[in-house]
């Protein structure tokens, strides 16, 4: 199952994502502009919601940029443990669940 994963990773367009700098950096934007109005309109509680979560990029980047709660979902178990080694490499692992 896990080299199943990284071929189809490696042949997908999974990796391109993730390395597109202005696709990311406009992600990061959007979610720091949507957590800062729900902290202005409804309090300083903002919890987050990753469907499908992949590497976990977002939901790290939801925590980075000031979520109060995130959680990570991610139903293909192989994607879900790359994530939980990501998140544990940037020292997230006890902040997204």
């Amino acid at each position: 199952e896990e080299e199943e994963w990284r071929s189809e990773v490696g042949e997908s367009y999974y990796l391109d994502m993730l390395r597109d700098v202005s696709r990311n950096q406009s992600y990061r934007d959007g979610l720091r502009r949507g957590i800062l109005q729900m902290k202005q309109l409804k309090s300083d509680s903002v919890a987050v919601l990753d469907i499908g979560t992949g590497s976990g990029l977002l939901a790290m980047m939801a925590k980075q940029e000031g979520a109060s709660t995130v959680t990570a979902c991610e139903c293909f178990e192989p994607v879900a443990r790359s994530a939980k080694k990501c998140l544990a490499a940037n020292k997230l692992e006890d902040e997204i669940t």
